[in-house]
């Protein structure tokens, strides 16, 4: 990848189909897609390269993979590239996606070394859909769970620390946390979300829907993401 400007690691052109998995490429260019056809990355690692992939006029799906100090993740370019880029890690990169081509690129629920959005957003450059963002590094374990809120009993507030994990946001559903009280009445919805997988923490005042104070008392917390539920007792004291 290194001898040549248009030289790479891998090259595929005209049509060609492949699946690369559990590969590592250094230096250069890591794969430019040159007119192939379906081509599938998976669970492989690019690192210090000044391009990790480029893909003038290719299909491109690039799923579970980690790109680390490179000067540019992605260039798309051409009239016809579709590409799709989802649940990877990319970190220690100057520029992350340059995009010429007229379609945009699909790059939403992506670890980008950090989720600050402003930061994301003056390293991307023509049409790229890049939210959601992953407030986690895909690679590590992130399981479907609600934790203890903190304090309990509370007077004042509490927090609620849950995680979604990729199994539970892959069919696209929504994350609901709701307050209910023992009979299963609504107390207060505290999310109402498109399900991303990552880790969250949000804080309950004790007010209910109408802005006025819950009673003193027992409540369920309830986390559902699709057909998966996770609830916790907890209690008011005034």
């Amino acid at each position: 990848g290194e001898s040549a400007t248009d030289a790479a690691n891998v090259f595929l052109e005209r049509g060609a189909s492949a699946t690369i998995s559990r590969s590592s490429f250094t230096g250069g260019i890591g794969i430019r897609l040159e007119r192939a056809g379906q081509v599938s990355i998976e669970h492989s690692q690019f690192k210090e390269h000044r391009t990790a992939v480029v893909t003038p006029d290719s299909r491109l799906q690039f799923e579970g993979n980690s790109i680390g100090d490179c000067e540019l993740a992605f260039e798309t370019k051409g009239v016809g590239a579709l590409v799709r880029i989802t649940l990877n890690s990319i970190e220690g990169t100057s520029r992350l996606i340059e995009n010429t081509n007229s379609f945009p690129v699909e790059a939403g629920q992506n670890w980008w070394g950090r989720d600050d959005e402003s930061w994301i957003e003056a390293r991307m450059s023509g049409l790229v859909e890049w939210r959601p963002v992953l407030n986690f590094d895909p690679r590590l374990p992130v399981d479907f769970s609600l934790e203890q809120n903190f304090p309990n009993p509370f007077n004042a507030s509490t927090v609620i620390d849950y995680s979604v994990g990729i199994q539970q946001a892959s069919a696209e559903g929504e994350t609901t946390l709701e307050i209910r009280d023992v009979v299963g009445g609504l107390v207060r919805r505290l999310v109402h979300e498109p399900a991303v997988p990552g880790i969250y923490s949000i804080v309950w005042d004790g007010k209910d829907s109408y802005g006025e104070d819950a009673a003193s008392g027992t409540y369920f917390y309830l986390l559902e993401v699709g057909s998966f539920r996770l609830s916790r007792k907890l209690m008011v004291i005034r």
